[in-house]
């Protein structure tokens, strides 16, 4: 419906007139939930040749055209007593938004949950967006979940006797 209604939107057509197929693959989802260029190259074409066109890509193709799911780089600085518990955190959180931009999610859920599960009773979070020369990001799966994760992981490591902890890239998928 929320495809339906975007290609409608832009060719400036009812959105009964828009037929969009899009079955059941299984699995994940949130790489549908944006509308991707293609889809609506192609409803264009249908509408300038006057009949139904139908494109499938292949594994290729979506690999360096859909949208990815994570690609945020976290700094982060912990101020712990000498129990090692947590006073303070300091974190700069940089987002790679794409070549263009379809949302912000990953970069803000990251930053609404920077601080986890824990009573951390000063904190500064810095979010920022950079654009790229790469493919888009967008919401997939937790967007911007895994790497708060994986600094808490890193914290965790730290108060193991560890003197310092490396900036963590978001895992992969």
């Amino acid at each position: 419906m929320k495809y339906r209604i975007s290609i409608a939107t832009a060719l400036g057509v009812d959105p009964a007139h828009v037929h969009v197929s899009s079955p059941d693959v299984g699995g994940g989802f949130g790489s549908r939930t944006n509308l991707h260029p293609e889809p609506l190259v192609l409803a264009w074409a249908a509408k300038r040749l006057d009949r139904p066109v139908r494109w499938t890509s292949d594994r290729s193709e979506a690999f360096i055209t859909d949208f990815q799911g994570r690609d945020i780089v976290d700094r982060a600085a912990l101020a712990l007593d000498e129990r090692g518990r947590v006073l303070a955190m300091r974190a700069t959180m940089t987002g790679n938004i794409g070549a263009y931009t379809v949302g912000y999610a990953p970069l803000q859920n990251a930053y609404r949950i920077a601080t986890g599960v824990y009573d951390i009773p000063l904190a500064l979070i810095r979010a920022r967006g950079a654009l790229t020369n790469t493919t888009p990001t967008a919401p997939f799966r937790g967007a911007g979940r895994p790497g708060v994760h994986a600094r808490d992981r890193a914290a965790a490591r730290h108060r193991r006797g560890r003197t310092r902890t490396r900036p963590c890239r978001d895992p992969p998928p």
